[in-house]
């Protein structure tokens, strides 16, 4: 199917990208800036930018969803930000929904995006449809964002508003916000945490939302969460077990409060919701991760990015040492992943070996722009980037040191971060439309001791990150 995407370089809906692409899906991105979105989402997506013919897109697209939304989780409610909430919510489906109307023909089906702040605060499970609040500013806001989605149902697109829990990934939501402590050995616990979490992990939000456009008899109001939410002491707890915290603090409701002001903007982070999604698994999806410790663990914990010491140094052949830069200097570390593709071997190298896809695969927080890239990549062709780590930014200048067709490949850095790093691609024939590719970097920091204990404490951890992160996105790109 033809997908309309709005909302697509989020967090969410970068992820969403992926998957819907790795479902066969073709995909176009409604975008504000298509330079700085083409380094998100790699050369698969066509993008339009704000001032396209909507009305045309509505006419071509089968499958529109709207994953819009500015956070609002987190940040102080002021009037200002209350009219961008709104916007990003309703005026964008307003715009969607209007082109629809012009349209010749519309498409058949439009998800627009929701939250389970929809719903009254309470500790007894909520279903689908029960009815939003009207004593909460969020309920108010999620009502209209409903409102203004369920007008293209009279033009006979079937409309499911995706009411999300807390979206539970490493590299966005919650727990980009909360987790950094926690990794360092201390945890905190919002109020008493007494209040109920409903939660989705972002892999069965992104399989849900794919199980809505391929499912016709699921329309209307459609909680996507986990069927087993929780105390929020419970994911506290999870949390603790799944990092290295070893002391939780409780953050008072007042000290909140002090931080994002006397109102709603505090409470609502302790206001408790018990959604279940009934209508989900009454038309038979099945969710992968239905336990917060099994959803926790995932992002956390993955056993499939090694890294290591790496003890050969200048006696391992694998680099050239005679390169010049290279001459004085030997490899600290290892790191190695691989991943099992659907894809034959020439779509997985294509993929790639393409700097243009580099992107994709990267998390937001890196700042991942494409400075420099040649039209043709072969041995020799050099290419540069600007990246964060952490709150500094680099610009990484890179070469190809040897290039095989269809086999492998494999970049050194020129200039940037590291003292040495040597990056080894190499595809491996499975079966027929089956491969894998497998990584290997070898390393060293700068800095000597000092290197190595910023290793310990941020290097490691951040490269595990990057290419857990790599490692999802590619496997949901290519149907895994």
């Amino acid at each position: 199917m033809k997908v309309f995407l709005v909302g697509s370089t989020g967090f969410v809906g970068r992820t969403t990208a992926a998957y819907l692409l790795g479902q066969g899906h073709e995909l176009v991105a409604w975008v504000r800036n298509e330079d700085k979105a083409r380094d998100q989402l790699g050369g698969n997506v066509r993008l339009v930018s704000q001032d396209v013919d909507l009305v045309k897109e509505m006419e071509d697209a089968d499958v529109v969803v709207n994953l819009s939304g500015e956070q609002l989780s987190g940040v102080r409610w002021t009037s200002k930000k209350k009219s961008r909430f709104q916007h990003s919510r309703v005026g964008v489906n307003n715009q969607l929904v209007e082109a629809m109307k012009k349209a010749d023909n519309p498409p058949d089906t439009f998800l627009s995006a929701n939250a389970v702040g929809y719903y009254a605060p309470s500790q007894n499970k909520v279903l689908d449809d029960a009815p939003a609040s009207d004593k909460t500013y969020l309920g108010r806001l999620c009502s209209e964002w409903e409102e203004s989605a369920n007008k293209a149902e009279s033009l006979g697109v079937r409309v499911c508003n995706l009411k999300f829990g807390l979206v539970l990934g490493r590299e966005g939501g919650i727990l980009a916000q909360m987790s950094l402590p926690f990794e360092y050995g201390v945890g905190t616990n919002l109020g008493l945490g007494n209040h109920m979490f409903s939660w989705i992990h972002i892999l069965d939000l992104v399989r849900a939302i794919g199980f809505c456009i391929d499912t016709s008899s699921v329309s209307g109001s459609v909680n996507v969460t986990s069927p087993n939410p929780v105390k929020f002491k419970q994911f506290v707890k999870a949390l603790v077990q799944n990092t290295v915290s070893f002391i939780t603090l409780p953050v008072p409701t007042i000290l909140l409060g002090v931080v994002f002001g006397f109102g709603e903007s505090a409470k609502h982070l302790t206001n408790s919701h018990n959604v279940v999604p009934e209508k989900l698994i009454s038309n038979g999806f099945t969710f992968d991760f239905d336990d917060i410790d099994k959803a926790l663990n995932e992002e956390f914990n993955s056993s499939d990015v090694d890294i290591k010491v790496h003890n050969l140094g200048k006696k391992d052949a694998s680099y050239p040492l005679r390169l010049e830069c290279y001459k004085k200097t030997s490899a600290q570390y290892e790191l190695n992943t691989s991943i099992k593709l659907n894809s034959d071997i020439n779509s997985t190298f294509n993929f790639f070996s393409s700097p243009l896809n580099l992107g994709m695969s990267t998390p937001n927080w890196m700042g991942f722009r494409i400075l420099e890239m040649p039209e043709n990549v072969k041995k020799g062709s050099v290419f540069s980037y600007k990246i964060n780590l952490g709150p500094l930014p680099f610009k990484w200048r890179t070469e190809i040191a040897e290039w095989s067709e269809g086999d492998m490949f494999i970049d050194f850095q020129k200039k940037g971060p590291y003292t040495l790093w040597w990056h080894e691609h190499r595809i491996l024939e499975n079966s027929n439309n089956t491969s894998f590719m497998q990584d290997r970097v070898l390393y060293r920091v700068p800095l000597g001791i000092l290197g190595r204990v910023a290793h310990f404490f941020f290097v490691k951890r951040t490269l595990f990150r990057i290419f857990s992160y790599r490692r999802r996105i590619i496997q949901l790109r290519f149907g895994g």
